[in-house]
């Protein structure tokens, strides 16, 4: 519905405001225009682990991207694939499967539950 679509650009907003001080993260981009309804707040973030690792031991869920160097992911262990080298010997397609990750934008989160997100980040980044 509108309203839940209003209340997920809402929380994007709230969180891609406060989370754009971080210069190290890379924050999503659009095309100008564009209305995205917003199902996620992707981040990359190198090294990644560490901060998903933070963000879990408070609360904060992540998922990793399905992306980037598909070829890389268990899954395709042990499947032979056959592809153009161009397609996946590409460092920004590794840079996605190991950097990038989201937290969601729920539209039941409140003002409440996005300050904690922040202070989270905030948290990690004066520890590291």
């Amino acid at each position: 519905t509108e309203e839940i679509k209003a209340k997920r650009k809402a929380n994007f907003d709230y969180l891609y405001e406060h989370l754009s001080k971080y210069k190290d993260l890379v924050m999503p981009k659009w095309v100008d225009g564009a209305d995205p309804s917003w199902f996620s707040f992707p981040l990359s973030y190198r090294n990644r682990g560490p901060l998903v690792a933070h963000l879990e031991a408070n609360g904060i869920e992540t998922r990793s991207l399905f992306g980037g160097n598909i070829t890389r992911h268990p899954a395709y262990k042990d499947i032979k694939v056959r592809y153009a080298p161009s397609m996946f010997e590409n460092p920004e397609c590794d840079k996605i499967l190991t950097d990038s990750f989201w937290i969601g934008v729920h539209p039941r989160m409140t003002q409440e539950d996005l300050e904690f997100v922040v202070k989270t980040f905030d948290y990690y980044f004066k520890q590291n």
